[in-house]
């Protein structure tokens, strides 16, 4: 259970700043990836946006290769 716990905390990308980075993209690309559904992204609260890097990973592969 503990390294069930681990995995999910080191899967998690806070804000968009960590999710762009991540997918190396500009900030102003990755709001506008949210907004179109274009990745998967949840929002928390009114500021605080979060991804896991397993779901980004699956979508951007599946993005790349078409």
């Amino acid at each position: 259970m503990i390294e069930q716990d681990d995995n999910l905390a080191n899967d998690v990308l806070w804000g968009v700043e960590a999710i762009s980075s991540y997918i190396q993209r500009s900030q102003r690309q990755t709001y506008y990836l949210i907004a179109t559904g274009g990745i998967p992204a949840k929002k928390l609260g009114a500021k605080t946006i979060v991804a896991r890097k397993s779901e980004l990973d699956r979508a951007l592969g599946a993005a790349n290769a078409q």
